[in-house]
């Protein structure tokens, strides 16, 4: 999309540049977009998953020993009416559940996934209401908690160790 550049063409690149030993863990973003995070990966769409297409790159690199680390985790629940969703959008609940299921899903079935930093916990207040990145947020600027914060919270009462990496 407009001149960017596809994070699997990246990555091979990186791979086919000898960059292998110049990084000990691969970060990425996981952004599910408007899709659950169990929708299959494919090449051509953005969504959670995708995280499985880098992986592969990473085994068929011969480099299936280091983990991927999220920067940048979840959806945006921004109002149908807000500009620049460029992430699309869902439900505040939909979000909340999505980002604990991802999470789920990734401790049953990616042994090789490190840290999720959920984008994002609060923002300074420099984004406008009307923008659609400002409901990325986990609370408000004044420090309201919303339904994701809820969710994570209720979901880290039952885990006590960080995951791998």
């Amino acid at each position: 999309v407009g001149g960017n550049m596809s994070d699997l063409a990246y990555l091979r690149g990186l791979y086919a540049a000898g960059a292998e030993d110049s990084f000990d863990i691969l970060s990425a973003n996981a952004f599910g977009m408007d899709r659950p995070p169990d929708d299959p990966a494919s090449p051509d769409v953005l969504n959670f998953r995708r995280a499985e297409l880098l992986r592969e790159i990473m085994v068929q690199a011969g480099d299936a020993d280091k983990p991927i680390w999220f920067a940048e985790y979840g959806w945006n629940a921004a109002p149908a009416d807000a500009e620049e969703v460029l992430w699309r959008r869902v439900s505040e609940p939909t979000q909340a559940a999505w980002t604990v299921d991802g999470v789920e899903l990734a401790e049953t079935s990616w042994p090789w996934a490190g840290v999720f930093n959920i984008w994002y916990f609060r923002q300074w207040g420099g984004l406008a209401p009307d923008r659609a990145v400002y409901y990325f947020r986990m609370v408000d600027v004044d420090w309201t908690p919303r339904r994701l914060y809820q969710a994570v919270q209720a979901a880290m009462q039952e885990r006590d160790v960080a995951g791998p990496g």
